[in-house]
């Protein structure tokens, strides 16, 4: 199908609005879903902080795309004769734009009771864990004098920066207390 028969058929103008729409829409999309689903699914039962990579909103961005070539394909399609490979392109599409969204939710980490507990992109569902044993200090990182990240050196010379959220307000007293439980060295200073 050449651009001019495509035009005629008021292809071109569906396909400009659908991309126009897909780069308004993939940041603040990608932003609220993540940290939706994250409070209302991937959060544990109890916890002292919750961290979201910014790589998530970037893999679920990804994700998103793949959804917009999927419906931009079907469009193509529902305009001309289209070939059963091209349907099964967007299905495939569909299912892989799925899988992309589930990696973005599944990239994260957590503190509780136990431990710091990563979830990280090349592990799925694997958590790796850290007991508060291993960890040497915690720094909070203040933005305007507002806590804005944890970083946290463990024994061998790792690092873990978590970015903090709105909930850290209200458990960050029973964090503090765990650090002096276990007599983990804490300062601040700004970022």
């Amino acid at each position: 199908m050449d651009i001019q028969h495509a035009h005629e058929k008021g292809l071109i103008p569906k396909l400009f609005s659908l991309s126009l729409i897909y780069i308004l829409s993939v940041i603040p999309i990608s932003i609220i879903c993540v940290n939706f689903l994250h409070k209302f699914y991937f959060h544990p039962q109890y916890f002292l902080a919750f961290s979201t990579y910014k790589q998530s909103y970037v893999i679920f961005s990804a994700g998103f795309f793949l959804l917009f070539a999927m419906a931009g394909l079907f469009l193509y399609s529902s305009e001309v004769e289209s070939s059963r490979w091209l349907t099964l392109t967007a299905v495939f599409l569909f299912g892989l734009s799925l899988f992309i969204f589930y990696l973005s939710l599944d990239l994260y980490t957590y503190v509780d009771e136990k431990g710091i507990h990563i979830n990280s992109a090349p592990n799925i569902r694997a958590v790796d864990s850290y007991p508060w044993e291993e960890v040497v200090s915690v720094t909070q990182l203040n933005k305007g004098g507002a806590p804005a990240q944890l970083e946290v050196r463990l024994a061998g010379d790792k690092k873990i920066v978590l970015n903090l959220h709105a909930d850290w307000y209200a458990k960050r007293s029973a964090f503090y207390e765990m650090l002096r439980e276990y007599e983990i060295p804490f300062d601040t200073r700004e970022k």
